[in-house]
């Protein structure tokens, strides 16, 4: 992992393979949209 400071601001590199894990768990923390019963979806 290295950092980079460009105007400023702070940027952190990661190798590929580190970043889908970190992809993989946060789509794990997501909330799955909430499903609408068929009188709801119909109005």
């Amino acid at each position: 992992m290295n950092v980079l400071v460009i105007d400023d601001k702070s940027y952190v590199v990661v190798p590929e393979k580190s970043y889908q894990e970190l992809q993989t768990l946060a789509a794990l923390k997501t909330r799955p949209e909430k499903l609408l019963s068929v009188e709801e979806a119909r109005a």
